[in-house]
């Protein structure tokens, strides 16, 4: 639901600038344009993120999910390992295939099923965004050619994000105190 102006809307130039704004901002919501956000949103245990090429459009989405034996695990102060899966289908809590693992040294193991091909674009496209992200020198910036997008949920917990800066920053506060 909209807030209503809180100027008379008889200025229909005033209007439509607010509208618009509105529209603006509303269509950045869920993007994270900062390499150190976009790092700490994918390892916080729980993300699911989509990357899409500016240049042709192209969009994957993926999910990184911390299993319960690696939250354990880094409790006790061990580096935490990830599962890394694809969606390819309609569903969109549902329908995503295993990649393969982002093990506690920090490297990717392709799933042993090998249900996405190291050649396929999407994985070619994870690995590539995975890297960038670790050695970035750049930290401010992702590139200008790839969005970066998060679905409005904390990106460990899963909550659905309702404070701006938290949607802004893709983790709510109290997983951002933790982290």
């Amino acid at each position: 639901m909209m807030s209503t102006p809180d100027y008379d809307t008889r200025d229909q130039e005033g209007y439509d600038h607010a509208v618009e704004n509105l529209q603006e901002e509303g269509a950045q919501r869920g993007r994270i344009t900062n390499t150190d956000e976009a790092l700490k949103f994918v390892m916080a245990g729980n993300a699911y993120f989509t990357l899409r090429s500016v240049r042709t459009g192209t969009r994957y989405t993926y999910r990184m999910a911390m299993p319960k034996k690696a939250r354990e695990d880094a409790k006790l102060g061990t580096r935490p390992w990830y599962y890394v899966s694809l969606l390819n289908g309609p569903d969109n809590t549902h329908n995503y295939t295993w990649m393969g693992t982002i093990l506690s040294n920090g490297n990717f193991k392709q799933a042993p099923q090998h249900f996405v091909g190291m050649d396929a674009p999407s994985m070619r496209a994870f690995l590539w965004f995975y890297r960038y992200l670790n050695e970035s020198s750049n930290r401010n910036q992702l590139p200008m050619d790839v969005e970066f997008w998060h679905e409005g949920r904390c990106g460990r917990c899963g909550r659905l994000l309702t404070v701006p800066e938290s949607i802004a920053r893709g983790i709510g506060p109290e997983c951002a105190g933790r982290l």
